[in-house]
């Protein structure tokens, strides 16, 4: 039964490729602020239950019964809020006699399944925005209101010795003033460990669904991506390093900048500057790096090129696209600060508290 609802998930995960994008924000946001400190598309590399939110295939059994909390202060004056939960299940082990999902005999052919180790957390993110003005098309106050999301999920993960497959489902409800929308997405992850984990390739699909509540009577894509990662524990050295590489259902991320328009102050002429294939080709890629110190503490950069050529001012100097993190381990508890650079007018920032019971 499970492997059928297996693969009839993934199967509507497929059929969801062409989805575009939404205002349904929490969808991409919450997890891990030792994630944000990566630059959140790390998504091959090894965490805290709070990974799940992104890529299910993340949850093992190390994370049963342990429990992530994170609070965000975002840009704007956005509040929001995050918490994972991995369930206590009894632990199984796979069976020892078959490498495979499937066992072959010559007579009988393809035949019985190898016993996974299966991992389930469930969580909630959670976003409210304080009061806003209320205006009408001319623009005149006619009062306040208040903007919020909050965005149920569920994630669960089989384990069969090097490779994890994970699937999430999330309940995505927004709430403008008396307005409201609803959307259901699923998050499927895959994920092949190499060199006894030192190597990890990893295949997401994020936000893969439809809405089924929708503003002013118009239906909304999700924001899906499609990325593929690859994180690497160097042998002789404390550094693991990440590379993602964003959004393989949509080559072409350019759009129409008005920082490349240029207009001739004695013509009146108007040029303006192309986008390269290379950059369009950079913008796909993110970097990142963590270091662990001493046993005890880690610390996260990573560099989102395309958040930086889209977000970077001509006349002002900023560190858009950076993030960086600072993490403390205890025996029980993790400690965990994250931030990124989105403009030169702010940054969010994330602290998150892993506690293993």
């Amino acid at each position: 039964m499970i492997q059928r609802f297996l693969l009839l998930s993934t199967l509507f995960l497929c059929s969801q490729l062409s989805a575009q994008w939404t205002s349904f924000s929490t969808l991409s946001g919450g997890g891990s602020a030792r994630l944000l400190g990566l630059g959140w598309d790390a998504y091959g590399h090894p965490g805290d239950v709070g990974f799940a939110a992104f890529n299910p295939a993340s949850l093992m059994d190390v994370h049963k019964g342990q429990v992530s909390l994170s609070t965000q202060a975002a840009l704007g004056g956005l509040r929001t809020g995050s918490l994972s939960y991995g369930l206590p299940l009894p632990k199984t082990n796979p069976s020892k006699g078959s490498s495979s999902i499937v066992q072959w005999d010559a007579q009988r052919g393809l035949h019985g399944w190898s016993k996974p180790a299966w991992n389930v957390a469930i969580g909630a993110d959670y976003l409210h925005s304080g009061l806003l003005e209320e205006r009408d098309p001319a623009g005149n106050l006619v009062g306040t209101f208040t903007a919020q999301e909050i965005t149920p999920r569920i994630a669960a993960s089989a384990h069969w010795r090097t490779l994890t497959f994970g699937l999430g489902s999330k309940l995505a409800m927004m709430t403008y003033g008396p307005y409201t929308a609803q959307a259901i997405a699923l998050d499927a992850g895959w994920i092949w460990s190499l060199d006894s984990g030192r190597t990890r390739i990893g295949l997401v699909v994020k936000n893969a669904g439809f809405n089924i509540e929708y503003f002013a009577g118009q239906r909304e894509s999700l924001p899906l991506d499609v990325q593929v990662t690859l994180s690497q524990k160097l042998k002789y050295a404390p550094f693991r390093w990440n590379v993602s590489y964003t959004h393989l259902e949509r080559w072409d991320l350019r759009y129409s900048d008005p920082q490349l328009v240029t207009k001739d102050p004695l013509s009146g002429e108007i040029t303006v500057a192309q986008i390269s294939a290379l950059n369009n080709a950079l913008r796909h890629i993110h970097p990142s790096v963590e270091a662990q110190l001493g046993g005890r503490i880690f610390v996260q950069v990573g560099y989102n090129i395309r958040r930086q050529v889209e977000m970077k001012l001509p006349t002002r100097r900023s560190n858009a696209g950076l993030s960086y993190g600072l993490s403390l381990q205890t025996r029980k508890m993790s400690y965990q600060f994250g931030s990124a650079v989105y403009h030169v007018a702010g940054r969010l920032n994330q602290f998150t508290v892993v506690r293993r019971f």
